[in-house]
């Protein structure tokens, strides 16, 4: 059984969710956000996309505080990367990411926030311990391929269909 949670449905985490809707060995998708509008109208789409793909509703939302500790964390909140200066937007999700770390009872987290790396190492990574990791660089991908929120979100995708394979995930 694996469960996740995504903090911050944005346009990254949305299309994280949407995607992790049809792996088999995800039980459950557990959202939250700070915007409740946003958060609401993903929840409908989700679910609804939850009854096409699965034939069943797979996605919960509450408070960040509600997390069960035994899910494994996606942090996709912050400042868009597009909205800003670099220096600015760094500083304002990192601010971000660390008060939703604090507020976690889970220590398995994944930290897609951009810019991923640099957030990783503001929060402690590595030394906060072996389940803090940010994913990959983000801001590599979005050079790499362009930017579009499918392509950070496919990545991760395929990063826990392999973490899934090899057993962390499931």
């Amino acid at each position: 059984m694996s469960r996740i949670a995504i903090i911050g449905v944005g346009n990254v985490g949305a299309a994280i969710a949407f995607g992790l809707i049809p792996i088999e060995f995800i039980d459950e998708i557990f959202i939250a956000d700070v915007n409740g509008k946003r958060l609401e109208g993903e929840l409908i789409d989700l679910i609804q996309a939850s009854h096409v793909l699965r034939d069943k509703n797979i996605i919960v939302t509450g408070e960040i505080e509600d997390i069960p500790n035994d899910y494994k964390i996606i942090i996709a909140a912050g400042v868009a990367a597009h909205s800003g200066k670099h220096n600015e937007i760094y500083e304002q999700n990192l601010k971000i990411v660390k008060d939703i770390i604090s507020r976690l009872a889970a220590n398995d987290i994944l930290i897609v926030t951009n810019p991923s790396e640099k957030i990783a190492h503001g929060v402690g990574y590595p030394s906060i311990g072996p389940y803090h990791r940010q994913f990959g660089d983000c801001d590599r991908i979005i050079e790499t391929k362009g930017y579009t929120n499918w392509g950070i979100a496919s990545e991760v995708i395929r990063y826990i269909l392999i973490e899934g394979e090899e057993g962390e995930y499931k």
